[in-house]
């Protein structure tokens, strides 16, 4: 699969059009995807059109008010990602806590919980920072598979658990960033609560597997990918 997604990519490259349309169309499409991927993978019952009226500034009925807050943060995280990737900023501690504070997250966990969906007891709560700057520093240093490192990057965020439930929002954020850094577009996860938690809990463990929810991963990024292309002829098409 990861030969297939280098391919796509490949060809993503080769044809990005400059036409405001299509711009527009995939910054926009950059976040609700995302964003919609963060809600269900968490249990919360939305729609895809209601976060992109969200993303508008649009409320609805179906979202609480905390949907379109976090939603409204989230644009403003992806703003400061952009000014970050033209500086061309390496994911990190002190980003994940801005990006932290900017979505609300003002303090890391002083309790030691069982996190029973993901089978999870997670670090003492005064290792946070130290287990933190570890992992981004594996990720630094990683010699794998940028991708392959950017997901157990994103495991590990969940499994240090810092901020309690905002923990999966942050670890979302984060690997959103690592795309961004290595020129992806954002896919769609799109899976929900059972689905996520399971491909989730395997690294939970002393194994830390991650092998499934890593392909689960390049399946949706390949998916992107090819949307994306088609997107691109269309737009292509038009400049002609």
């Amino acid at each position: 699969m990861r030969d297939l997604v280098e391919a796509k990519f490949k060809e993503y490259k080769e044809n990005i059009p400059q036409n405001h349309d299509f711009k527009f169309w995939f910054a926009k499409s950059n976040l609700w995807g995302w964003i919609y991927s963060c809600f269900i993978a968490q249990g919360q019952n939305i729609s895809k059109p209601c976060v992109v009226d969200l993303l508008d500034g649009t409320l609805r009925d179906e979202a609480p008010l905390s949907c379109y807050s976090f939603v409204q943060a989230f644009k403003e995280i992806s703003k400061d990602m952009q000014e970050e990737v033209s500086m061309q900023a390496s994911p990190s501690s002190n980003l994940y806590k801005r990006w932290a504070r900017m979505l609300g997250c003002e303090e890391y966990r002083r309790t030691n919980p069982v996190v029973y969906e993901f089978g999870l007891i997670p670090c003492h709560f005064n290792a946070i920072n130290e287990e933190l700057d570890d992992a981004f520093k594996r990720y630094k240093l990683s010699k794998q598979d940028p991708l392959e490192a950017a997901v157990i990057l994103f495991l590990d965020l969940i499994k240090i658990y810092p901020f309690e439930d905002e923990s999966v929002d942050m670890a979302f954020i984060m690997l959103m960033y690592c795309l961004y850094v290595l020129g992806y577009p954002i896919p769609e996860l799109g899976l929900k609560e059972g689905e996520f938690n399971s491909l989730v809990t395997p690294y939970m463990s002393e194994s830390e597997s991650y092998e499934e929810f890593y392909n689960q991963f390049l399946k949706s990024l390949y998916n992107r990918l090819d949307s994306v292309v088609l997107f691109e002829k269309q737009a292509l098409e038009q400049e002609v």
